[in-house]
This record gives structure tokens, sequence and C-alpha cells, in this order.
């Protein structure tokens, strides 16, 4: 068995956002984006950012996230 992304993700002991407000925040940004909703996109990012994630919308692999 092969690690996974969510593996390697990185939690610092200080977060408290849980995986699933970040998949909820993530999904939602998507669809802004695919909506062309630009603005709503950046603010969902902003969200994020404040909680301490970073969202990585240009990885090859796909959307992902880190806990900065």
């Amino acid at each position: 068995m092969g690690l996974s992304r969510t593996d390697l993700r990185l939690r610092p002991k200080a977060a408290t956002i849980t995986e699933e407000e970040i998949a909820r925040v993530i999904a939602a940004r998507q669809e802004a984006r695919a909506a062309k909703d630009f603005a709503q996109s950046d603010t969902l990012r902003d969200e994020l950012a404040a909680q301490g994630v970073d969202a990585m919308d240009g990885d090859p692999l796909g959307w992902d996230w880190r806990l900065g």
C-alpha cells in the first residue's frame, strides 16, 4: 500500500479547521471558478488562507490544499 496525498498533509497543532470544512470550501471554490465567479473564488481562498490553509489550484494532479 503506497502513500496517498492525504497521508502527506501536515497539520499544525494550532489548526482549528477540519478536513471536512476544507473540502467543503474547496468544492465551493471549484464551483465558483467553473462559473467564472472569480470574486467569490478569491473570497473562499482568502477564507482558507485566514485559517492557515493554502489552496493549490495549479497542481497538475488536481485541486489540493495544505495547512501552512
